[in-house]
């Protein structure tokens, strides 16, 4: 069971590490930015974060609902977190999960264009596996 559930983490690692192409607000969006915005934590220590907080609900256990919730999220110039809505979802209480998940998460550092921070709006895809601990949702935490 511990494997499996790291294996999960793996392929989070994997889909994080190809999330989406991230744009900075207010440019063209075929202008990428220089710098992408990444957890102050960094990357192994957000993986561990997601490991150590994602479940499913008894209603996703019980329907064998399992896939990727796409959240969209902005990193502002400060690093902030705002705008965290699910693009994709599958429903059954995973889409809260996953939004709850990205707003409790540590710090991150804001993407950079030209040596100045900018705000980035990133797609994150979110790994539910059916061997996930079971928990109700909790709001708020």
């Amino acid at each position: 069971m511990k494997s499996s559930h790291i294996s999960s983490t793996f392929i989070l690692f994997l889909m994080l590490g190809t999330a989406s192409t991230v744009f900075a607000q207010g440019f063209n969006p075929n202008e990428v930015v220089e710098h992408h915005p990444e957890p102050t934590v960094g990357h192994v220590a957000f993986y561990q974060y997601i490991h150590q907080n994602i479940y499913q609900t008894p209603e996703a256990h019980k329907s064998g609902v399992h896939g990727k919730v796409f959240v969209e999220f902005v990193v502002d110039e400060d690093g902030s977190l705002n705008d965290i809505t699910v693009v994709r979802g599958l429903g059954n209480g995973l889409d809260e999960i996953a939004v709850d998940l990205i707003r409790h998460s540590p710090e991150w550092k804001p993407g950079t264009q030209k040596g100045k921070a900018v705000a980035v709006k990133m797609t994150l895809p979110i790994y539910f596996s059916k061997k996930l601990p079971i928990h109700a949702v909790t709001a708020g935490r």
